[in-house]
C-alpha cells in the first residue's frame, strides 16, 4: 500500500507514517471517506460549473492575506522550524476562519434555483463528520487514549468542531503542539 500511495504523497505518507514508526507505533488508521459524494453525483448538470464559479469569486480582503501569508511560509519551509511556522499559519483560527468563511461561506449564498453552493456545503460537511466518526471508531476501544489526527487544513476546523462535542474526547489546541 505504502508504495502505492508513494507516487502521490500526502499528509498521511509524509507525516503520520514517519511520526508512527518514530513514535514505534504499529498503526495508521485512515479515516478518510467518500461515501457523501454520492451527494456531488446527484446534484445535476451544471453543479461543478456551479462550484468552479464560487470557487473564482472574489475573495473578502483577510483571505488575500490569509492566503498569502501561508504561501510565504510554505516557500520559506526548507528548514524543520519553517516547516513548524507554516503548520502554525494553517492552523491557526483566524487563518481557518477565514478559509472557512471564503469558502464555504460564499458556496451557502450561491443564489442559483438548484442551490448548488448548499448541496456542496452538505457534501462537506458529510464527508468530515464521516471521517470523524472513523476517528472516534478508531479509539473508541481504548479508552484514554491519545490520539494524534493529521488532515488537510480544509477539514480540521470541522474535525475540532465535531470532535468538541464528543464524550471522553479532549482536544488539544494545536498551536501548542506545534511550538
Amino acid at each position: 500500500i505504502l508504495d502505492k500511495t508513494a507516487k502521490k504523497p500526502n499528509e498521511t505518507i509524509i507525516i503520520g507514517v514517519a511520526l508512527a514508526v518514530r513514535l514505534g507505533l504499529n498503526r495508521v488508521y485512515a479515516v478518510d471517506d467518500h461515501t457523501a459524494d454520492s451527494i456531488d453525483g446527484l446534484a445535476g448538470p451544471g453543479y461543478m460549473e456551479a462550484i468552479r464559479k464560487i470557487w473564482t469569486e472574489p475573495k473578502p480582503k483577510q483571505f488575500d492575506a490569509a492566503l498569502e501569508t501561508s504561501e510565504k511560509s510554505e516557500k520559506a519551509a526548507t528548514t524543520g522550524e519553517a516547516m513548524l511556522q507554516f503548520y502554525r499559519v494553517l492552523n491557526a483560527p483566524e487563518t481557518q476562519i477565514t478559509y472557512i468563511s471564503s469558502d464555504f461561506g460564499q458556496a451557502l449564498k450561491d443564489a442559483s434555483a438548484e442551490r448548488f453552493g448548499r448541496q456542496y456545503v452538505a457534501w462537506n460537511e458529510a464527508r468530515n463528520l464521516r471521517m470523524v466518526a472513523n476517528i472516534r471508531v478508531a479509539f473508541g476501544n481504548n479508552p484514554g487514549a491519545r490520539v494524534l489526527n493529521i488532515v488537510g487544513a480544509s477539514h480540521k476546523a470541522y474535525y475540532d468542531a465535531y470532535l468538541g462535542m464528543m464524550s471522553d474526547v479532549e482536544l488539544v489546541d494545536a498551536q501548542s503542539v506545534l511550538k
